[in-house]
C-alpha cells in the first residue's frame, strides 16, 4: 500500500513539474522595433539618390596676355644706303706703266656720267708713279661726291648702272704703251651712319675682258696719241654683273690741255 502511494505522489509530481515549464516557455514574443528613420532610408530606391557634383568657383583673376613692343623704326631701302667706299684691281701684263713719261687715271662714274670716285691726288696731274710689269696693285677711290647724294645711293646705281674707267696718257713718249691682264672692281654701301647694307655688304665685280694695251699698238701713229687707244671703260648693269670691257680712244672734250683728263 505504501508503494503504490509513494508512485502516485511522483507521477503527481512529474505531472506539475511538466506543466511548471510549459508555464515559463509561454512567455509573449516581443516585435522588433524598427527605427523609423531607417526604414525610409532602406525604402529608397538607389537609383533615385540624388548625385551632388561639386563645381569650384569661378576665377576672378583675369589673363594676363603678352604685349609685342611696336618697332617704330622705319624700314631702311635702297635708297638709304650709298657708295662708301670703292676699290680698284688692276693686274698688268709684261709691259709695266712708266714713271714720269706716263699718268694713269682711275674715275668711277654715276649714271648720269657724273665723276663720282677718283684715284686719290689724280684729279688734275694724275698718277705718275709706275706700275711695275707682271703686279697686282690695288686702288682705294676717293669719294668727290657727297655721300648722301641720292645719285650716290644704291637705288639709282641699280637703275642706271656704274662705270670705273681707267685711263692711260703717254704724254711724253708716245710709243709707250701699258699692258693691262684683268681688273677687278670691289664696292661697300653703307648708310648715313656707317652702317653697312645688309643685302649688299661689299660685292666685288671681276672683268675678266679687261685684257689689253692703253697706248701704243702696232700700227699707231708714234708721233701722236690722238687716235691710240688710251681709255678702259668697265660698266655693270643694273644688278652689278660686268659687262663686256671697252678699250677705246679719246672723245673730244675727255682730254684737258695738258695731261690730264676732264670728266667723262
Amino acid at each position: 500500500m505504501k508503494k503504490i502511494f509513494l508512485l502516485f505522489l511522483l507521477v503527481v509530481g512529474a505531472i506539475a513539474g511538466n506543466a511548471q515549464t510549459k508555464k515559463s516557455d509561454s512567455k509573449p514574443i516581443s516585435k522588433p522595433v524598427i527605427n523609423s528613420s531607417i526604414k525610409q532610408k532602406i525604402l529608397v530606391p538607389a537609383t533615385t539618390i540624388p548625385v551632388i557634383t561639386t563645381v569650384p568657383p569661378a576665377s576672378t583673376q583675369k589673363e594676363t596676355i603678352p604685349i609685342t613692343p611696336t618697332n617704330n623704326t622705319p624700314t631702311k631701302t635702297d635708297a638709304d644706303y650709298y657708295l662708301a667706299a670703292i676699290s680698284v684691281r688692276i693686274s698688268t701684263g709684261n709691259d709695266n706703266k712708266e714713271a714720269i713719261n706716263s699718268r694713269a687715271f682711275v674715275y668711277a662714274f654715276t649714271g648720269d656720267k657724273k665723276v663720282s670716285y677718283i684715284m686719290p691726288g689724280t684729279q688734275i696731274a694724275g698718277y705718275a708713279n709706275e706700275i711695275k710689269a707682271n703686279s697686282i696693285n690695288d686702288f682705294g677711290l676717293e669719294r668727290v661726291i657727297n655721300l648722301t647724294d641720292s645719285k650716290n645711293s644704291l637705288q639709282y646705281y641699280k637703275q642706271n648702272g656704274l662705270l670705273v674707267s681707267v685711263r692711260y696718257n703717254q704724254y711724253n713718249f708716245k710709243t709707250d704703251a701699258w699692258k693691262i691682264n684683268n681688273v677687278s672692281v670691289t664696292l661697300q654701301f653703307k648708310d648715313k651712319d656707317g652702317n653697312a647694307c645688309p643685302s649688299f655688304t661689299s660685292k666685288t665685280i671681276n672683268f675678266p675682258t679687261a685684257n689689253g694695251i692703253l697706248g701704243f699698238r702696232f700700227g699707231d701713229d708714234p708721233f701722236t696719241n690722238d687716235a691710240h687707244l688710251l681709255i678702259l671703260d668697265l660698266k655693270m648693269d643694273q644688278y652689278f654683273n660686268p659687262l663686256a670691257a671697252n678699250f677705246r680712244k679719246v672723245n673730244n672734250g675727255e682730254i684737258g690741255p695738258f695731261i690730264h683728263f676732264t670728266n667723262y
